[in-house]
Parts: structure tokens; C-alpha cells; sequence
């Protein structure tokens, strides 16, 4: 009697494979006077975060950081994050600002008050890019990881 081998569960995607995503959103959201690169190989510093950004406005240039469990999220959830994670860009300055310039209580109430007001922009432009841009897709585990 032949045996049937187990079904393998797709790989999730490597942080790497989003960068031509993002490349795209850049361009889509028309935020390309900015060099934005991902950190392929890095989760981000906050082990809670499912993705972070560090932006420099004066060199107009961000880094991303996608963490396991974004690998493992919904379609929806990663452009949702990377969205996000973009949008932050549009507040570049006054982020630094604020950052900067404000009492420490001060800053972090400002900061949970921004984050708001960047997931309702994300909240309007993920699901629009959907039709547009497509996520890269689990791999099946017969591929073998670079």
C-alpha cells in the first residue's frame, strides 16, 4: 500500500520579497523624492512592533522593518502595515518636531493621537492598492530559501 506524503505548508514569504512591493507603493503614493529601503534581514527593534520606520526628513530617506509575525499576517494586514509604514513619511517633519521639540509626556500623547491619524490614512489607501499591486505569495515548501 503506497502512502500518501503529508501536505506541506507553504514558506512564508522572506522580508526581501517585499521590496519591489514597496518600490511600488513609493512610486503609487508619489513619495519617490524619498529613498526608501527595507531591512531584509532585520525585524524591528521593538519585538512587538509588526513593522517600524526610521526616517531622516533632512536626506529624505526611511528604512522598514517587517517583522515574523507580518510574514505570517493576511494579505490585507501586510499592505495595511507597509501602507502605514509609508504614510509616516507624509508627517516626516512634524514627527521630528515633535519628537524633538516636546515635553516627553507631551510627546507621547501627541504620538498615540498621530498614529491614529495614520492608520485612518492607511485605513483609505491599502484597500485601494490591492487592485494594483499584488503581494508576493507563500512558496511552496518544495522552493528552496536562498
Amino acid at each position: 500500500m503506497r502512502r500518501r506524503a503529508p501536505a506541506r505548508e507553504p514558506r512564508l514569504p522572506l522580508r526581501k520579497e517585499f521590496a519591489p512591493y514597496i518600490r511600488q507603493l513609493v512610486r503609487l503614493m508619489q513619495i519617490n523624492d524619498w529613498r526608501v529601503w527595507l531591512a531584509a534581514d532585520d525585524p524591528p527593534g521593538d519585538p512587538k512592533a509588526m513593522a517600524a520606520i526610521e526616517m531622516t526628513y533632512g536626506r529624505r530617506s526611511a528604512r522598514i522593518w517587517l517583522s515574523e509575525a507580518f510574514l505570517r499576517d493576511s494579505p490585507e494586514e501586510q499592505r495595511h502595515t507597509i501602507v502605514h509604514e509609508l504614510a509616516h513619511i507624509f508627517f516626516a517633519a512634524s514627527e521630528e518636531i515633535a519628537r524633538t521639540e516636546m515635553p516627553d509626556g507631551a510627546y507621547q500623547s501627541w504620538r498615540l493621537m498621530h498614529e491614529y491619524g495614520v492608520d485612518a490614512v492607511a485605513d483609505a489607501l491599502a484597500p485601494r492598492s490591492e487592485a494594483l499591486i499584488k503581494l508576493p505569495r507563500p512558496r511552496s515548501s518544495d522552493q528552496a530559501r536562498p
